[in-house]
């Protein structure tokens, strides 16, 4: 099991955490990431406290069971992990940090972030020291432009929104009204799943953009209510506002009335306690589903539950640092702490390899991640609210352009 201690140190007016992983000991074999000489530093930005900290977590939990595999694999005892806290920090903030953990820290690898915004903060940092960042969570499409240096492990919006629009007017619902967050992955998304649905012959009725940091739902689901649609597309950054959303649309009766709801994060495992019963058959688009037939998957979820205990069900959260950390991996064990000067973007350029959530590769000219999309829908299983997949969109590529 890992350790991290956590120490407060000042920097320019601001507390910050700095965590350094000291040991590392599991089922008899034990290693330290960090005291052996020739160790590579790999810089991780997550939200571990704040609105976001519960997501920020999830990460980091993929992290450790990532190391830990490695460990137990290789025997490896060669990566420092220095992790900084981005938890509602100003987009300032997060690009200071970024510095700190190339200039102070001497990091040869970056990896995390949870937003858009935060990941287009630190691309100056990452062209300028020419440093590699496998960025967690960051939906909007193109992010990758913004940096040679940049990869994805996570998903596009396009490549989870499109499809789903789509199918929502091949079965007839064709009336929809979408409401985002008024940022610049909410408008990738609805024009992604609005493209879909006007393929299919579907018409989007209104668009709702709701301010950031807004908390109360009721205007948005009022006007949702006069529209009467057949559906509502969602899409919202992780936070509260989601639930808020989710639960008071089943509180007012809009699902009742036969105002069909779908999106795709937002009901995410982390989300699904807080949201309630409710949302048994809400039907969303993404990666990952707990209980994906497959031998990886059910590998992860053994390592995850043997952690954090038998109830834990991981999420996208925790799947898609973990992959992250496959394509960290894949970058040290090709070019290490990078003198020789070996380019350690070629050596993920077309990797492939078997995720939790199916096999999995790195577009080359994209640096995006090529993967397979689910349709999901809540189930009840024994009492535990699961995404459970029931049907797929096949193998998804985001377009170049």
């Amino acid at each position: 099991m890992q350790r991290y201690e956590q120490r407060d140190v000042k920097s320019a007016g601001r507390r910050w955490l700095l965590w350094t992983i000291l040991s590392v000991g599991f089922l008899g074999w034990s290693a330290s990431y960090g005291n052996a000489s020739e160790s590579v530093k790999v810089g991780l930005l997550l939200p571990i406290s704040g609105t976001a900290a519960e997501f920020g977590e999830r990460m980091k939990q993929g992290v450790d069971l990532a190391l830990e595999e490695r460990g137990k694999a290789t025997g490896k005892n060669d990566i420092e992990i220095v992790l900084r806290d981005t938890g509602d920090a100003s987009l300032q903030r997060v690009r200071q940090l970024a510095q700190e953990l190339v200039v102070r820290e001497n990091v040869k690898y970056l990896a995390g972030l949870d937003t858009t915004p935060a990941v287009l903060a630190v691309a100056d940092v990452v062209n300028q020291a020419k440093i590699p960042f496998v960025i967690f969570n960051s939906g909007t499409s193109g992010v990758t432009k913004k940096s040679p240096y940049f990869v994805r492990a996570g998903f596009t919006q396009w490549a989870i929104s499109y499809p789903l629009g789509k199918r929502l007017g091949v079965d007839g619902k064709k009336r929809v009204v979408i409401i985002i967050h008024d940022f610049a992955p909410g408008y990738d998304a609805a024009s992604s799943f609005s493209a879909g649905l006007t393929e299919s012959g579907g018409a989007v009725l209104d668009t709702l953009k709701v301010p950031l940091g807004t908390s109360d739902p009721s205007s948005y689901l009022q006007r949702i209510q006069d529209v009467s649609p057949d559906a509502v597309f969602m899409f919202f950054k992780v936070g509260p506002f989601g639930v808020n959303f989710v639960r008071d649309y089943l509180g007012k009766g809009l699902r009742s009335r036969g105002i069909e709801l779908f999106g795709t994060g937002e009901l995410d495992e982390t989300n699904l306690k807080a949201i309630g019963a409710g949302a048994v058959g809400i039907e969303t688009s993404f990666v990952y589903g707990p209980d994906l037939k497959s031998a990886k998957n059910a590998s992860f979820v053994t390592g995850l539950q043997n952690k954090y205990g038998s109830e834990f069900l991981p999420s996208p959260f925790n799947v898609q640092a973990y992959d992250g950390m496959q394509l960290v991996f894949r970058m040290i064990d090709t070019a290490g702490d990078r003198r020789a000067g070996a380019d350690p973007i070629d050596s993920i350029r077309d990797f492939s390899w078997e995720s939790p959530r199916g096999r999995v590769s790195i577009d080359p000219e994209t640096r995006e991640i090529v993967q397979r999309v689910y349709l999901r829908k809540v189930v009840d299983d024994g009492g535990r609210l699961v995404n459970r997949a029931f049907d797929d969109f096949g193998e998804i590529r985001p377009p170049v352009n």
